[in-house]
């Protein structure tokens, strides 16, 4: 007909008595003899088949061929129909590639990318890097998505998931991203924190279909968030100490007598608690008395060469003299604690040297 012979790029007149080989290249000449092979064999076939226009380009075609017989059972033609399908090839192929490279993208990254059907219970996508994060297969949470995920999300923190999950969702459509951060427990048993950023998406009658979700590992930010709390706290509970370190040393302040001065300092020490310190007594900024808690002889020497002369210590501890004066002569300098303990990264690293 007229669209077949136009699809080549001649007219319909042209083609009549032309033998079929008009329609391919030598290249395609043996895959269009396979084809008929099959026609006369089966009486039918269907397949793709490459053609070649007028003008020598080349374009692949989709073939519903049948043979036709005539009364007495022998093969007389053939009838069929075609479709171009060149540019459905080219989309589903550069569809292949979207795809490709987006799961070489998932496949590197380290956040869990996912979309959850609601009313079928699955999942569309899920990234491999689920399975580094909770330590469960793709196809555990296949067999289970709605169970899996509530049974690793934290025991102490499902209740509070779900529920704000819920507020957020029922809303109804129009409403944004929610995103919230809570625990989870792992297949061996281990903890993680994460942050789960949802999108969700509604049908026309405001049911909830869809959610989309990024999910980042965040345990090592808040793990440095509970450090830089405890840090926070040790630091309002020394600075607690050294105030009572003061006032209990206020009976010896009016005194001359150094003994008397350390002696008082290291009785306040041991009652609030340091176990290992060193109490250094200066008058001039010179060393006058020290006393040591806890402390091995090779770390109370490595303490003592860590100390600056006269003149750097000045300047060091001149501008703290008021806050830990003892007497006019006498005061404890001290930097961020009073105290160089069994803790203390200087003696930590001396020890290790030992």
């Amino acid at each position: 007909n007229d669209a077949f012979a136009e699809m080549h790029g001649y007219a319909s007149e042209e083609l009549i008595g032309k033998h079929l080989s008009v329609f391919h290249n030598q290249e395609q000449m043996p895959a269009v003899e396979a084809a008929n092979r099959v026609i006369q064999e089966g009486g039918k076939f269907h397949g793709e088949m490459w053609h070649i226009r007028r003008d020598g380009t080349p374009f692949l075609a989709e073939m519903h061929n049948s043979l036709i017989r005539n009364e007495a059972g022998i093969p007389i033609g053939m009838i069929g129909t075609m479709r171009d399908i060149t540019e459905r090839k080219r989309a589903e192929e550069a569809l292949r590639d979207s795809e490709a490279k987006f799961n070489k993208f998932t496949e590197a990254a380290e956040n869990v990318i996912y979309r959850y059907d609601t009313i079928q219970n699955r999942h569309d996508f899920v990234s491999p890097s689920f399975e580094t994060l909770t330590g469960y297969s793709l196809d555990e949470l296949r067999e289970d998505p709605r169970g899996l995920i509530k049974r690793f999300t934290h025991p102490d923190d499902v209740e509070r998931v779900y529920t704000e999950l819920n507020e957020h969702t029922n809303r109804g459509p129009g409403t944004g991203p929610i995103s919230s951060e809570f625990r989870i427990v792992r297949k061996d048993g281990s903890i993680r924190w994460i942050r789960d950023t949802k999108t969700v998406e509604f049908d026309e009658s405001g049911r909830l279909t869809i959610i989309n979700g990024v999910v980042t590992d965040i345990t090592e930010r808040k793990r440095a968030e509970q450090l830089r709390e405890e840090a926070l706290v040790e630091a309002r509970t020394t600075q607690e100490k050294l105030q009572f370190l003061l006032k209990a040393t206020a009976e010896v302040q009016s005194t001359n007598d150094e003994h008397q001065v350390i002696k008082a300092v290291a009785g306040a020490v041991r009652d609030i608690g340091w176990e290992s310190v060193e109490v250094v007594l200066f008058k001039n900024w010179e060393v006058v008395d020290s006393v040591y808690l806890g402390l091995e002889p090779s770390e109370i020497e490595f303490l003592v060469s860590l100390r600056p002369d006269p003149k750097e210590r000045e300047l060091r501890y001149g501008e703290k003299r008021a806050m830990f004066r003892i007497s006019r002569s006498y005061f404890i300098p001290v930097e961020e604690r009073a105290k160089h303990g069994v803790d203390d990264p200087l003696v930590k690293s001396h020890r290790k040297k030992q």
